[in-house]
């Protein structure tokens, strides 16, 4: 995508420009002529790039050749909405990707769980953690069962009583139940004091609904009212969360395994 955006609107729209100013178009038609058709040529390879975004066909000679800074702007806008698109229907296929909100601008906005991050390291590190848990790379007992073709029990080794998977680690498993309570007090806290009355009630009366809270809050921002200081408020006490039961959880299987 960047060298795409980069090729097009900087480097072809630089010659274009130059080949209509400081050539003539005689030359550049018979170059059209000569080269169009052959599929390695830098006029066959523009023209796959510009049909790809839906761009202006400037080999069309009825087709006015635009400005280089309005160029640019359109180059960014049919990429970008050519991306984020794609990104979506390939993300929707994917039942990893089920907590993360598809219809959140991911071709040009970053979500929040890194935007709150900033340089410390050590935030940094409890992010990582928390994207691998949003994007399904976070391996549980559940994922375990299934790429061992299902060898492997899907059982919580922790609680011993259900399935494994990250709903269960975030919201149910009893041997995490201190350090959740700790640490989501501050979340459901900043939600009830800083959204609509009954806000809580009405959207996160199930484990589900706490779990896409907790990893992308994002899906909620409208009921919530949120604007972007308590957004990243809310990112940073979700973010201390994840790492704070992965720690736990992950301190409490090496035992196990010691």
């Amino acid at each position: 995508m960047i060298n795409d955006t980069y090729f097009i609107s900087t480097l072809f729209g630089g010659v274009v420009l130059f080949m209509y100013q400081a050539i003539t178009i005689s030359f550049y038609n018979s170059q059209i002529a000569v080269n169009f058709d052959n599929n390695n040529s830098f006029f066959f390879q523009t023209a796959l790039l510009l049909s790809k975004y839906n761009l202006p066909d400037i080999f069309d000679k009825n087709t006015p050749i635009p400005s280089k800074l309005s160029w640019k702007k359109l180059v960014k806008t049919e990429i970008s909405s050519f991306w984020a698109l794609r990104l979506k229907e390939e993300a929707l296929q994917m039942s990893s990707l089920k907590f993360l909100n598809l219809n959140f601008s991911i071709a040009e906005s970053t979500n929040p769980v890194l935007d709150s991050v900033g340089q410390n390291m050590i935030e940094i590190r409890k992010a990582t953690t928390k994207v691998r848990m949003l994007t399904g790379t976070y391996m549980v007992q559940a994922d375990k069962h299934k790429f061992s073709q299902y060898t492997i029990d899907p059982t919580c080794l922790l609680c011993h009583r259900e399935i494994e998977d990250i709903l269960h680690v975030l919201t149910t498993c009893p041997v995490l139940c201190s350090e959740r309570k700790e640490y989501f007090t501050p979340i459901k806290q900043l939600v009830t004091e800083n959204s609509p009355p009954g806000t809580w009630k009405l959207l996160f009366k199930n484990k589900l609904a706490v779990t896409q809270l907790v990893l992308d809050c994002t899906k909620y921002i409208k009921q919530l009212e949120f604007k972007e200081e308590l957004i990243l408020k809310l990112e940073t006490l979700t973010r201390h969360f994840c790492f704070k039961l992965h720690y736990q959880r992950l301190s409490i299987l090496k035992k196990l395994d010691g």
